[in-house]
């Protein structure tokens, strides 16, 4: 998901790298940083702006900062529906890991025979 960092502070060859006001996507192993910057001005004095995506492994990430209200409430929502989202499948795995240890064939669904008595009574 797609969101934005206030603040990112990355650890690249031993120096501390600081990111401000960045967009950002985390994946399990790393984090996709758009930014960008001035590449120069054109032929009339416009700025030419270049933007640009870059990877980092989540090793070199020290720590991401959230400061306004909206980001931060966003970003507990998602932590939290993150979470109930593995208890949930933690809760499934352990329910079919259970079904597969009844022992025993079920019962023949005899609905449909004839000679079969729900009632369990003989007839006389």
């Amino acid at each position: 998901m797609q969101q934005k960092a206030n603040e990112i502070h990355l650890l690249l060859n031993n120096e501390v790298l600081l990111l401000k006001d960045v967009k950002i996507i985390e994946t399990e192993d790393g984090l996709y940083v758009e930014d960008s910057f001035k590449l120069g001005t054109d032929d009339d004095g416009k700025d030419i702006i270049q933007r640009r995506l870059t990877y980092y492994r989540r090793e070199s990430i020290l720590k991401i900062i959230w400061t306004e209200n909206s980001l931060v409430d966003s970003i507990k929502e998602n932590v939290l529906a993150e979470i109930i989202q593995d208890k949930f499948e933690h809760l499934m795995d352990t329910y079919e890991d259970y079904e597969e240890e009844v022992v025993g064939t079920p019962k023949a669904d005899r609905r449909d025979d004839p000679e079969f008595n729900p009632y369990g009574k003989k007839d006389e």
